[in-house]
Formats: C-alpha cells, structure tokens, sequence
C-alpha cells in the first residue's frame, strides 16, 4: 500500500552514501599502482603514503578536496592515533587525526593487514595551481589515503582513477589472466596474414591524392586539431616551482574532528595574599572554530585566598607588648573567555589557554562579608592525552586579577588587594 516508502529510503540513502556525484578521485603524481581495500565502509582504491616521505597531489585550484585517511593495523588489533600533516606548497595547513580502531575489511596488497576507522578533513584550495602533500608524523602507523576533487581540480599528473570498488577490481584482478590469454592465442600469426588490404589501401589515397589536389584546406584544417593538444603540456609545463609559487592560503574543516568538548577541572596551589593551599573547582566549554588548531572557550569555576597570621603590635612607650591573630578568607569565582591553541607534539597535544576574566568575590572576616566584582586576566599551558572515551589535561594555570575591599595602605589611600593565584590542574574532556 505504501510500498514506495521503503523504496524511497533506500534510495535516499544510497545518494548519500555515494557523496557527490562530480567528485573524481584524485592520483599523486609521486605513486605506483594503488591498493585494493575490500569489504567495509573504505572498500576501494588506495595510495600507500611511502615510509618518510609523502603524497603529492597537483591542484588547480579554487576546489574543495576531500581527504580519507586510514592506518594499516598487522594483527587486525588497535593500535595508537595516528596522524598525518596536509601541506600546501609545502607549508603546513593543519594535522588531521586518525583513530587507531579497527576497522572492517582488508587491504589487498603484498603487505596485507587491516584498516583502522577512516579519518577525514575537507580542504579548500584558493585558484591557481598548487602542490597538496599529505605527510605521516613520526611515530604513526603506515597509512593509505585518498582525495577526492572536483574533475576541473585534476591537473596533467594527477589523473582520475577508478572511485569504487566494483571499478577497481577488473583493473586488479585481470592482469593475471590476460598474461595467460595472450601467449595461448595466436592471433599475431593470423594478423600477418591480412597483406591483401594493404595495396588496396594503397591504391586508394593514390587516386584520391591525384584526382583532387585542390582538397588542401581540409588538410589544414586537420592539422589545427593536431596542434591543439601540443598547447596543454606547454601550459603544464609553465607550472612553477614551489620556490616560486606563493603561500598557500589553505584552511580546513574536519568532517570527523568534534566540534564542541565539555569537562571539568580541579587543582591546587597558592595564593599570593594568602598562606593557606588553594583548593579550585571548575567548568570548561571548548568550541572548534574554522581557524586550524584554534578552539574559542569559557571556563567557570571557584578558588579560596585564606590568612591566618599572628602581628605583632607595638606598644606606646612604657606599655605593654601585645599581638593580634589576623584571620580572613576570600571566596573568588572567575568567569574566563578566551582561546586555546593546540600544537601537535606526535602522540599529544600541547596547548596554551589565555582569557580576559571577570572576578567576583566575597571577603569573610569573622561575620563580616564583604562582596564586589574586578576584571583580570587567566593564562594556562598543558599537554592533552587520550584517556578512555575522552582527553585527560594536566596544567599550570595562573589567575592574575585584584580589587578594593575598603582598607587602606601606609600612605593612607585605598589598597587593592590581589586575587593572583597559581595552581596545577588536571581536566577532563569529553566531545559532543
């Protein structure tokens, strides 16, 4: 009755399983024959990125590239994240991560194994002709890849290549037979054999020539088309160098890459008015921004400042010596906004945090409370780690920031007390 449901899902789907229909997959002009991966979600045709070395693609741009990257697991076990640089022109674009999980199918080659989960980014190429490197970073796995571009991306050396997998196994799987069919025929004796058309053929253009030698013009006309194609390898010939060419304004959106992370944080350390440890409880929201390695970000959290001091008073001259124990405690709570940059270090992640910071805070003395708001600044550098189903950050944080609370220095005017506090925090991340 409504049996055109099911079919228009189906077909829905396989449109966007199949992904752009004008993309044509790219060939590096520095590869042999690719690789055959069967059965799984990266079934089809792919390029071995050569051990310390690397894929290099010609581009014309502007064109959008798209890039597929899996890990060659030996034992079919996972193994660590990889990850791999995209060049352009050879300045470093951005780090595209791989996922060391195991994914389905094999890898058909000499060497055999299994690929890990596919990893993928989308490159933008501004106009003009480029070279796009894809270049493994120490330490990672060997790695296959694939780029997809638009037909009018594909230059003189990177040529379209077979984009499925059902097109790709003729081309693999017929070169043993074809061998074997060309020794056990013998047609070249039989080829040898047809002499006779040949003076017909000649007897032909004889009268053809002699009878109509005011046919010139066609002639000429036929050598146009000929010199047609002499102008395409002049025009790729006239590629520039990578010295010559300019820098290559490349900017990336990952497809895989999360764009939105949320955990929290703890630490301990001092506090430059106090003398008691600082204990800190927070939030943190990151968000991946179109910048490479840039993530926007807003932490929230809450520290202590405490004293608790013995002075000493001095007496009037013939009285009595005296002291006061000083005993107060402020309640700080930073609302942080700022950035994160992240720079690849093999296996981890450095990055360094910095935000403009709204400070409110209570001073507690005995009963007394004494409240009020002041801006500063928080600064922050630590390493990333997988860890589970997230990333574990250990930190040096410092908060810098001050504020009036009513009392007065030596010389008599308002004192602005400082927040400043340094600590070691660890985080935890989770992405959504």
């Amino acid at each position: 009755m409504k049996s055109w449901i099911p079919a228009t899902l189906s077909l829905l789907t396989l449109a966007l399983w199949a992904g752009p229909v004008d993309a044509a997959e790219m060939k590096p002009n520095n590869a042999t024959e690719p690789a055959l991966i069967r059965g799984g979600p990266a079934g089809g045709a792919w390029y071995v990125i050569p051990d310390g070395g690397a894929l290099n693609f010609d581009v014309m741009g502007p064109a959008t590239l798209q890039v597929e990257l899996v890990q060659r697991l030996p034992n079919a076990e996972a193994g660590a994240k990889g990850q791999v640089k995209a060049k352009g022109d050879g300045m470093d674009i951005l780090t595209v991560k791989i996922d060391g999980e195991v994914g389905q199918g094999s890898i058909m080659d000499g060497k055999g194994g299994t690929p890990s989960v596919v990893g993928k980014a989308n490159i933008n190429v501004p106009a003009g002709q480029h070279v796009f490197s894809l270049e493994p970073v120490d330490g990672s796995l060997p790695m296959l890849a694939r780029v997809d571009a638009p037909p009018s991306a594909l230059m003189g050396v990177s040529t379209v290549v077979a984009s499925t997998a059902e097109d790709i196994q003729p081309v693999i799987d017929e070169p043993a037979p074809e061998p074997a069919e060309e020794p056990a025929v013998e047609p070249a004796a039989s080829e040898p054999v047809v002499v006779e058309p040949e003076p017909a053929t000649v007897e032909e253009p004889a009268p053809e020539t002699a009878e109509e030698p005011a046919e010139e013009p066609p002639a000429t006309t036929v050598t146009e088309p000929a010199a047609e194609p002499e102008a395409e390898p002049a025009a790729l010939a006239a590629l520039p160098s990578p010295e010559e060419r300019p820098p290559l304004p490349l900017y990336e959106t990952p497809v895989d890459e999360p764009k939105l992370w949320l955990g929290a944080r703890t630490g301990l350390g001092t506090a430059q008015a106090g003398n008691q440890a600082s204990l800190y409880l927070g939030l943190e929201l990151l968000y991946k921004i179109g910048v490479p390695n840039v993530h926007l970000g807003a932490r929230v959290g809450r520290y202590g400042i405490g004293l608790e001091q013995e002075l000493a008073i001095q007496p009037p001259i013939g009285g009595t010596a005296s002291s006061q124990v000083v005993d107060w405690n402020t309640r700080v709570r930073p609302l942080e906004l700022g950035a994160r940059y992240t720079l690849s270090l093999g296996g981890i992640d450095a990055y360094g945090w910095g935000a403009l910071a709204a400070y409110s805070s209570t001073r507690i003395v005995d009963e007394d409370r004494s409240r009020g708001a002041s801006l500063g600044s928080s600064w922050a550098l630590g390493l990333d780690f997988d860890a589970g189903p997230g990333v574990l950050s250990p930190e040096l944080a410092f908060n810098l920031g001050s504020r009036d609370f009513g009392n007065l220095d030596p010389q008599g005017e308002a004192a602005r007390e400082r927040l400043t506090g340094s600590r070691f925090n660890i985080a935890y991340r989770i992405a959504f």
